[in-house]
């Protein structure tokens, strides 16, 4: 966030320093025409409005490039900030360059009095394009602590899955000695009643003979 702010906040210098030279060549251009078209004006005066117009259209010509490179450059690092993929990303930094290398051409070319501070505007965006911190740069971090988020979150399921198999196979093996138990105490059960019974009938004719011997 902080570096879509300082982007902005180029972006919107570069386009305030460039600007002006739209309003200068329309006002060359109209001064023009208005001297083109008074016949009674001396003709020294129409070549001198032709040379003005054509330095103000020279000069008009690297802004008007630089206008829309900076626009470039905003646009994309735009789409760089959400780029969905490592791969996007990694294409997006084609046309970020090359539009960085033509405003370092144009800085070059454009109005002296300019050029100095385009020049920083220029580094500006060089610092937002390629660098620890840049755009780019955060954007990838962003996408490699997702990716590793979803490895981690992937594991977790995946020894969820385990550990879920395992406490069914314990509470499986539990249910079947549980029953097996059961089973057992069924049959001691009935062995005991059997034995008690035994027992009950043998005293039961012991007393029966003694009685009977005696």
């Amino acid at each position: 966030e902080e570096l879509l702010r300082r982007l902005s906040a180029t972006t919107s210098a570069s386009q305030r320093l460039v600007a002006p030279g739209i309003l200068v060549m329309n006002s060359k251009l109209q001064q023009w025409r208005t001297v083109t078209a008074d016949t009674s004006l001396a003709s020294d005066r129409g070549a001198a409005a032709t040379v003005d117009l054509v330095e103000a259209i020279a000069a008009y010509i690297p802004q008007q490039k630089a206008q829309e490179e900076i626009s470039e450059v905003n646009d994309a690092l735009a789409r760089t900030a959400d780029a969905p993929t490592p791969g996007d990303l990694a294409l997006l930094l084609f046309p970020l360059r090359r539009s960085l290398a033509a405003l370092e051409t144009i800085s070059t070319e454009i109005d002296e009095r300019l050029r100095v501070r385009f020049r920083q505007l220029v580094d500006e965006l060089k610092v937002l394009i390629d660098g620890e911190n840049s755009v780019p740069k955060a954007r990838q971090d962003e996408l490699a602590v997702l990716a590793q988020g979803e490895e981690l979150l992937a594991e977790n399921n995946q020894l969820s899955r385990t550990l879920t198999a395992a406490v069914d196979r314990l509470v499986a093996k539990a249910d079947h000695e549980i029953t097996a138990s059961g089973l057992e105490a069924a049959v001691v059960q009935r062995y005991g009643t059997g034995v008690v019974l035994g027992s009950a009938f043998l005293s039961l004719l012991s007393s029966v003979l003694i009685a009977w011997l005696y």
